[in-house]
């Protein structure tokens, strides 16, 4: 234990006003970030709880040197902005095109031409299909293709033989140490595109 542990730090609900001390052992980080005594004041809590489109444009902030409008709000685990208005949670992203774009067209994504992910400025995104991201991923080395993918067992030289030989799919996987499927996906162009 450290000597944040024995620390007694007291807050005041803000649902029920009653004031309430930080466990032993819970880390003092979290406490600080707790606004409610229990779960039944939280609950409580949180079905009122909602954000505005003023608190959304409050949470944006103008990167001069880049022109991002960065996300200072919540991150979800992928690094893109969200926020809850009107009990839905949005994308910060989505919801800044839809505010300055109208709605995203069926079967598209918001895609961004800057590589910041919790940029929100409408000028940096566009609507896209998910192989348009996928393809501009791979054009700004946002994703490693080939051999240079931690996860390939093939090299440039072994698919070039591949696709020059008549031997069966089943041959070459034992003679590359990869699947069947591997195989056949380099050879039909599946994969390893990049390669003529």
């Amino acid at each position: 234990m450290t000597r944040s542990d024995f620390i007694a730090v007291q807050k005041t609900c803000e649902r029920c006003g009653v004031r309430f001390e930080r466990p032993v052992g819970y880390p003092i980080h979290q406490f600080r970030k707790k606004r409610f005594c229990g779960l039944s004041c939280s609950a409580k809590g949180k079905e009122n709880y909602d954000n505005t489109i003023d608190d959304f444009f409050a949470l944006l902030f103008p990167e001069p040197m880049s022109g991002c409008w960065i996300w200072m709000g919540t991150l979800h685990h992928d690094g893109y902005g969200q926020i809850r208005i009107g009990g839905q949670v949005h994308r910060a992203h989505r919801l800044s095109y839809e505010l300055h774009r109208g709605p995203i067209p069926d079967g598209l994504g918001v895609l961004h031409r800057c590589d910041c992910r919790p940029c929100a400025n409408p000028d940096h995104l566009y609507a896209g299909t998910e192989a348009q991201n996928v393809d501009d991923a791979v054009r700004r080395n946002r994703i490693r293709v080939g051999e240079a993918s931690h996860a390939a067992k093939l090299t440039n030289e072994a698919v070039l033989a591949i696709r020059a030989s008549d031997a069966p799919h089943t041959v070459l996987a034992k003679q590359y140490g990869c699947s069947r499927v591997a195989i056949r996906n380099a050879r039909i162009g599946r994969t390893w595109k990049h390669i003529p």
